[in-house]
């Protein structure tokens, strides 16, 4: 009787701590370590309810994403939260953010900082990927970086999605040969809105696990060899509208032919094709999805056998 009382007090104490730990909410320094980021963050009605009140529990606020049994903060969503006047946008004013802000959360996977006018991010003697060693999504569309964030994102080796679209971006050497091998588990990249050029698509050729690539809005124009992407052997999705393309090369003889048998959606809406277009895709075998709104494709056009 006294081993059966003993294993029931036992049970009983172990539910008490369970229950407790359910309860406790977020890690103290992770919620300091938020608060920090508020200062820099400055719209201040849309972090509210982030209070520097000990024993705040984080993992309630808004924008705070945790795990929940360790309650380690593993997602953050900062989209349009720091205040900038219209006429601090695109200027030298942009904010610096310092990286070393989120070095307290060990487990972050999730990182939206879009729509916040931010030029660069701040290494201050703390490396990228020391702070940001278990990040999988990253969207940085609608700031101001430029050129120089790509070495520093390279490094981020665990990184499946990573959005820059609508940035200043004008050209992607820094992903050039096998300085983007840190990258090589990339799935996702969104370049759109930026002022890429027709040479930019060479240097994605390293990305080999990539599933999909938005390069619309850029300034890609007359005729297109997407036979470069042909080491992207597992590319379901190609975005190249609201550009000025008007060909995309075929292979000709004696060259490398295009590899487009995985395609599945091809987006090339708002650019200058014609009706020859339609032979120009012939090999996307396994094309589900084409797009070809605001072209200059007219007349009678004779779609039979054009795409096999």
């Amino acid at each position: 009787m006294e081993a059966k009382s003993l294993w029931v007090l036992l049970t009983t104490l172990l539910f008490i701590i369970q229950g407790w730990r359910q309860t406790e909410g977020c890690l103290e320094q992770e919620r300091i370590a938020l608060f920090q980021l508020k200062s820099f963050f400055n719209r201040l009605y849309k972090l509210e309810n982030w209070a520097d009140v000990k024993g705040s529990n984080c993992c309630q606020w808004e924008r705070v994403e945790c795990n929940i049994t360790s309650k380690r903060v593993i997602g953050l969503d900062l989209y349009f939260t720091r205040y900038w006047d219209n006429r601090e946008r695109r200027s030298d004013l942009s904010g610096y953010l310092n990286v070393s802000l989120f070095l307290p959360f060990e487990e972050l996977k999730s990182l939206n900082l879009s729509e916040n006018n931010i030029a660069d991010l701040v290494d201050n003697q703390v490396s990228l990927s020391s702070v940001f060693n278990n990040l999988e999504i990253l969207v940085l569309s609608g700031n101001n970086f430029n050129d120089s964030v790509l070495s520093k994102l390279k490094s981020l080796t665990k990184l499946k999605t990573l959005d820059l679209s609508d940035n200043r971006i004008i050209s992607l050497r820094h992903f050039e040969g096998e300085k983007v091998q840190p990258m090589m588990n990339l799935e996702v990249l969104d370049l759109s809105g930026n002022l890429l050029k027709n040479n930019d698509l060479t240097y994605l050729k390293g990305l080999s696990s990539l599933k999909s690539l938005n390069i619309g809005g850029n300034q890609l124009e007359g005729s297109i060899d997407i036979r470069v992407l042909n080491n992207l052997t597992k590319l379901k999705l190609l975005d190249l509208s609201d550009n000025k393309i008007e060909s995309l090369q075929s292979s000709h003889d004696g060259e490398r032919p295009l590899n487009v048998t995985n395609f599945e959606e091809l987006y090339l809406d708002s650019n200058s094709f014609t009706n020859s277009l339609l032979a120009q895709l012939n090999g996307f075998s396994n094309l589900k999805s084409l797009s070809i709104r605001g072209n200059q494709l007219n007349g009678s056009i004779n779609i039979k056998g054009r795409i096999t």
